[in-house]
Order: structure tokens, then sequence, then C-alpha cells
């Protein structure tokens, strides 16, 4: 288990540090994003023969997005009111996310709103991606069974 949550970790901070390049030259941003969910379902197949039940790899989902959810709890909880330094947490969120934001700066701005809809696809983009890697696993484990 901790094996695959190191492996997750540099993936996720790789794409992070790659997307964050790659935002200079238009299109790359996009393109490293792409292939950060390829890798990251990739890598999700991988890790399912190394995590026979679905207890332990919804264990390594949650652990693995564990930072997001803090900070989407501290965030909807309105945790302002306790702690100043929870206002950083949009800005944190948003680093977080940073291999999945070129996607979301797709989605269109609405003018009756008061805050862009990319805001509020922040909050969503981690528990995304705590499924994708579950579904991408559930395929592997259905494979397996049909094998035997």
């Amino acid at each position: 288990m901790i094996k695959c949550l190191i492996r997750l970790y540099i993936l996720y901070f790789g794409a992070m540090l790659a997307v964050l390049g790659g935002m200079y030259f238009p299109g790359l941003d996009l393109f490293l994003c792409i292939a950060f969910l390829a890798l990251m379902a990739l890598e999700a197949r991988e890790q399912a023969a190394w995590l026979p039940f679905w207890h332990q790899r919804l264990g390594v989902a949650l652990i693995w997005q564990m930072p997001g959810f803090a900070l989407i709890f501290g965030d909807v909880l309105y945790l302002q009111q306790y702690w100043d330094w929870i206002w950083y947490a949009k800005f944190t969120l948003e680093l977080w996310d940073l291999p999945l934001l070129p996607l979301l700066s797709l989605i269109p701005s609405s003018p009756s709103w008061h805050t862009p809809l990319y805001y509020y696809a922040l909050f969503i983009v981690v528990p995304l991606q705590c499924i994708l890697y579950l579904l991408s696993q559930a395929g592997v484990q259905i494979k397996y069974e049909a094998e035997l």
C-alpha cells in the first residue's frame, strides 16, 4: 500500500511540474493534462494486481487525495471563522488541482454568476480523480475474474 502511494505521489507531483512548465507553450499543457490522466489510469491498472481487495484500493485513493479533501472540507465547512489561514485554502486547492487545471480552464465563464464556473469545478476534481482511479482498477478486476 505504501509503495502504491509513493508511486502515485511521484506521478502526481511530476505532473504538477510538467503542466506548470507546459503552460508557457500553447496546447502543451492540455496535452500533458490528458497524458497525466492516461498515466494515472495505467498506474491504477498496474496497482490492481498489488491491491487485491476493494477496501485497500479505496484506502489508497482516499489517502492519495487526502490533501485535496482536507482543503475542500476546510472551504465548504466555512472554517474561516476559526482560522485565518484557511483563506489560503482556495489557492492551495488550485495548486493541488494543477495537473488538471488546463482542462478546467476550458470551462466557459458565465457573466451572470459572481464567480467563474471553474471555481466550483475545483471542488469536483478531487473526488473525480478518486473515481477515475477506482474505475480503472475495476476494469482490471473484471478482466482477471473472466480469465479464471
